[in-house]
């Protein structure tokens, strides 16, 4: 079946057209009586305003072949793809392709079993681009706002007019006379995010290595922490799944890099210490402050481990056993492990037995 997210995805985009086309205004009047000679125009245009939506990401991220997904949508593209007739009106030869997206969508609903691997690896690295995007966008509000207002206090200057010190206020998103408690100086702001004066050769640059302020760390961190916990607590199993392994038999150098590079992040504060030791992302030196540069992030895409997630030879991994961190009842503790000297065998192996029942009686 397709990933969860995939199906979302494909929804939104099959709801939107379905919008669309309610949006649609006198339908009935886009017939070749009506628009004459502009109808040979018109008509076509009709289509990509309502199904453009559906094929530009037929076209840039259509379904493996052998999936679920692509079985559910490839009627879509079928009804769309097929020839129009300029002598008949436009209404008639939409619905056709507006009950293939109705039919698509109840059937989307209905996928259900394990993703492929080759779906599971397309999500993973849907996810990596959405999430570094919008971390290394995400600034740009803040910068705006401090450019805001450096301009209106040259603004003021030109004008020979005296502009006093202002706060911003994250509550109405405007800049204020006075403070409180959902304030910041604009000031402070501005030396927070700004990376300072740059040289002409670093505005030439436009990704100059020396001018990045302090606060993108900050940014870096939120996409490592997000990204390898969607690994490590959700896609690793799935992977797992479709390669009908252990989760731990799923390993990879890059995701282990990026393990260090968060363990960085939330336990040295974005200083390079674990990460030194990265095998294929090495972008650190210990010490150094974990901001990534233009280059890191083209790594990060082009070293994508695409293949290698895909054709998995999972291998038997020795797994350390860990402590039950809990407490039990002394006299249920006392016959626990008396039963398990009677029987012979060891206390972790009957732990095993009876953590392993305990999960079963409460599965489903």
């Amino acid at each position: 079946m397709a990933i969860r997210a995939a199906v979302e995805r494909w929804d939104k985009v099959l709801i939107a057209v379905e919008t669309t086309r309610e949006s649609w205004l006198i339908p009935e009047a886009m017939t070749p009586e009506v628009r004459k000679h502009q109808y040979q125009r018109d008509l076509p245009m009709i289509i990509e305003t309502l199904f453009s939506q559906f094929v530009h990401a037929w076209n840039t991220d259509r379904p493996d072949e052998d999936s679920d997904l692509h079985r559910v949508l490839e009627p879509i593209a079928h009804a769309i793809a097929a020839p129009l007739d300029y002598g008949r009106a436009a209404l008639p030869q939409v619905d056709p392709m507006m009950a293939a997206i109705a039919e698509a969508r109840s059937e989307l609903q209905q996928i259900s079993g394990p993703a492929n691997a080759a779906e599971v690896v397309d999500d993973i690295e849907h996810l990596l681009k959405v999430t570094v995007l919008v971390a290394r966008v995400s600034h740009q509000g803040s910068t705006k706002i401090v450019d805001d207002e450096l301009q209106a206090r040259f603004d003021a200057i030109n004008k020979n007019e005296l502009r006093g010190a202002k706060y911003f206020d994250l509550h109405t998103f405007q800049a204020v006379e006075q403070p409180s408690k959902t304030t910041i100086s604009l000031q402070v702001l501005l030396s927070m995010i700004d990376p300072g004066i740059a040289t002409l050769a670093e505005r030439m640059n436009p990704f100059p290595d020396e001018t990045y302020p302090p606060i993108m760390k900050q940014f870096a961190a939120q996409w490592v922490v997000n990204f390898y916990t969607e690994w490590d607590e959700h896609f690793r199993h799935q992977l797992a799944l479709a390669h009908e392994c252990k989760s731990t038999e799923v390993r990879s150098d890059y995701f282990a890099d990026l393990g260090k590079m968060r363990h960085d992040y939330v336990h040295n504060r974005g200083i390079c210490r674990n990460s030194a030791r990265n095998k294929v992302l090495k972008w650190y030196r210990k010490g150094d402050i974990m901001i990534p540069k233009h280059a890191n992030y083209r790594q990060l895409m082009e070293a994508f481990p695409s293949e290698e997630l895909r054709t998995l030879k999972p291998s038997p991994v020795t797994v350390q056993r860990q402590p039950v961190k809990a407490n039990a009842d002394p006299e249920l503790t006392r016959q626990f492990l008396v039963k398990a000297e009677n029987l012979g065998i060891t206390k972790d192996a009957a732990l095993d037995q009876a953590l392993a029942n305990w999960l079963t009686a409460r599965s489903g």
